[in-house]
């Protein structure tokens, strides 16, 4: 059974209206269960984000495919498997403070956002370059998304979820759930 899944047991996914998909830190460590497990809850219910979306943002193609459709993004290099020498960078001990975004870089981040390949229920667009920002990431599976540091984003949140379930799910959930949501809710 791959990490990403819990292993309390078999839950009934099924007997539930929405799975909100988070803090899934090891998913990297098998993507292949991972994207197994993601179709599967998918198949039964409402996830969120939809398995189309969170299998696309699982491999860094997504940034060629982002810049494709005309989002400023870093310089992106697409490597074969092993081609890389298995060479792996992190970043860390950085500082979360609140920063407030420039009209520029709100542009570029619904720019972003529009050009995915389906509506999430949640996201972080990371930018680089305060002249002419650039997407260098598009967190859609687990972002952090620093709820805390912005005055009402917990409620916003909160808010989205909400509308996520109130609608009648169908028997099968899934997809069905997912267009639904979009066409009553595509208003505002």
């Amino acid at each position: 059974m791959p990490s990403s899944i819990p292993e309390t047991g078999p839950f009934p996914f099924a007997s539930v209206p929405l799975v909100v998909c988070r803090t899934t830190w090891d998913y990297l460590g098998d993507s292949t269960g991972f994207r197994a497990w993601i179709a599967v809850v998918g198949s039964v219910t409402a996830l969120e984000n939809p398995p189309t979306l969170m299998d696309w943002n699982l491999h860094k193609c997504y940034l060629v495919e982002l810049a494709q459709a005309g989002v400023p993004v870093i310089e992106t290099r697409v490597l074969l498997a092993g081609a890389s020498g298995a060479q792996r960078s992190a970043v860390a001990g950085g500082i979360n403070t609140l920063h407030e975004a420039t009209g520029e870089e709100l542009a570029v981040g619904a720019t972003a956002l529009a050009a995915l390949p389906a509506a999430p229920l949640y996201a972080r667009i990371d930018l680089v370059g305060a002249a002419a920002p650039k997407v260098m990431e598009a967190e859609l599976v687990e972002p952090e998304l620093f709820l805390g540091l912005a005055p009402g984003a917990a409620r916003r949140y909160a808010d989205a979820l909400c509308a996520r379930l109130t609608g009648p799910v169908s028997p099968t959930g899934g997809e069905a759930d997912r267009s639904r949501f979009r066409k009553d809710n595509s208003s505002g």
